[in-house]
């Protein structure tokens, strides 16, 4: 199936980084021989430049999606590259970690943060007035400690929960 124009113009490549492994396929047909692993060297809008692991390389070799592959067989003379299968499968993993994040972020009651920081005011309000009570205090004890010791001094002044 040859491509409209409109699609070529509007293809975006898959971002990729320099330095990261991808599948190289010589022929830039997927199904024609087997991919050989190659590491992209220089990353463009629409192409990418590649280093065989045995010397040599390939530069402005297009993406397997990219619709212009398969207008000719020019289009295809540098090959085409794709991701891993270790990289395709860490991307859906994440994919699947940042949408349960996002599923747990929104059960968690907006207020909760607030709940932390009144903790947080609470053992800084007990250590307060353990120092202001003569109580030795050195670094950060535990919330327990400040309590009982503020309590043998006088059970008004804990803040207890």
């Amino acid at each position: 199936m040859i491509p409209t124009q409109q699609e070529i113009e509007d293809y975006v490549m898959p971002t990729i980084h320099v330095g990261s492994p991808v599948l190289w396929y010589p022929t830039g047909l997927k199904n024609s021989r087997p991919p050989i692993v190659v590491f992209v060297n220089r990353a463009f809008h629409r192409t990418v430049n590649i280093s065989k692991i045995r010397g040599g390389g390939e530069t402005a070799v297009r993406h397997v999606s990219d619709p212009k592959l398969q207008l000719n067989s020019e289009q295809r003379q540098s090959g085409a590259w794709d991701f891993t299968e270790e990289r395709l499968q860490y991307e859906a993993e994440r994919r699947d970690i940042l949408d349960r994040l996002v599923t747990l972020e929104s059960k968690v009651p907006k207020d909760s943060a607030k709940k932390a920081g009144t903790e947080t005011r609470r053992y800084q309000e007990l250590r307060r007035l353990a120092v202001s009570a003569g109580i030795p205090v050195s670094g950060n004890p535990p919330k327990e400690w400040l309590i009982a010791e503020l309590d043998k001094l006088d059970p008004e002044t804990t803040l207890k929960e």
